[in-house]
């Protein structure tokens, strides 16, 4: 059924992507499409465990192909898609002053959903974490990425010790999974506004019926920096407990980055810096060879937000404080 499904959907989009972006180059399990990859914006679908999935990525103004450049996933939120997250973040243009591929991947979905949010929305998915993909829609979102990192390994020069993590909201989440399932080759992640695990929709009425997850323990330490507004109230600093039980059914802020400095066996004092506004918080957690710190920003008077895009001002900016983080952390 899967195999027929992905028939169907990969005829589809080949009948409607064929004007718009020209012929398609079927070369193993990549279905490229066919540019001359100037520096900008390209579009690619990707069939792989039998579901076709798709991607983008802006490749920066200085590469040449000659010199080799950090790699950056960023992952977008739900319900959401690669060209949201894309726009949100505005990372392509720290691509072209830092010098990296920033790679935005769309997330899995199942045939109905798909058809929905596309048709309605124009949404493609969302991620394997949280809104449990892995059970109930039955895709590898890890082995996903995993196969879109050797694919830019193997046609670009991409530099093998700066490959990142980043994303929002539900890719903050996966965000956290790929840096614990793909710490042998991932350098560093910078989730914003996500958690390390859950219960599936937990705001239902059924959420007891429902297993939780949370990420598994990495083989590797691994860089952590962490963005979180103190008045998130899609994916709330504290977390959420059933009332009746008192049973995580998200965890909180202070837990997620606690996992990550209890495995990269971080000092649990970190250092402290609060800006003159009081607004922004920042604690650095560190180890004794100080190559797999632990960072939280935390915004007090922060929402769900990507903080300092023009979308949401703010007296930090993301994009500046994690690139500097990632150029700082390289793989060990």
């Amino acid at each position: 059924m899967k195999k027929i499904i992905g028939i169907i959907i990969l005829a589809l989009l080949i009948a409607t992507t064929l004007p718009a972006y020209g012929l398609l180059n079927y070369s193993e399990s990549d279905i490229k499409i066919k540019t001359t990859l100037n520096p900008g914006e390209n579009l690619r679908f990707l069939f792989f465990d039998w579901s076709l999935r798709s991607y983008r990525f802006y490749l920066p103004q200085s590469y040449n192909g000659e010199n080799s450049m950090p790699l950056v996933f960023v992952l977008h939120g739900y319900p959401a898609n690669s060209n949201d997250i894309m726009s949100y973040t505005e990372l392509n243009e720290k691509a072209d002053d830092e010098g990296f591929i920033a790679v935005y991947p769309n997330g899995g979905t199942d045939l109905s959903t798909f058809f929905y949010y596309f048709i309605n929305y124009g949404y493609w998915g969302f991620w394997g974490f949280y809104w449990n993909c892995w059970d109930y829609y039955d895709c590898d979102d890890v082995g996903f990425i995993r196969k879109l990192i050797d694919n830019f390994q193997s046609e670009f020069n991409i530099d093998e010790n700066r490959i990142y993590v980043t994303g929002w909201s539900n890719g903050g989440m996966m965000s956290y999974r790929l840096g614990a399932e793909l710490s042998d080759i991932i350098a560093a992640i910078g989730p914003v506004g996500g958690s390390i695990g859950g219960v599936w929709n937990y705001w239902e009425d059924e959420y007891s019926l429902l297993s939780q997850y949370i990420i598994p323990e990495p083989e590797n330490s691994l860089p952590v920096i962490v963005f979180h507004g103190m008045n998130d109230s899609s994916v709330p600093y504290d977390g959420v407990k059933n009332p009746e039980t008192e049973d995580i059914l998200l965890y909180s802020v202070n837990e997620s980055v606690g996992f990550w400095v209890e495995h990269n066996n971080c000092d649990p004092n970190p250092q402290i810096n609060i800006s003159d506004s009081g607004n922004i918080i920042s604690r650095t957690y560190t180890n004794d060879n100080r190559d797999s710190d632990v960072v939280l920003y935390t915004v007090v008077d922060g929402e769900h937000e990507w903080f300092g895009s023009s979308y949401s001002p703010c007296e930090i900016s993301i994009n500046d404080i994690m690139w500097e983080f990632f150029e700082n952390h390289p793989k060990k």
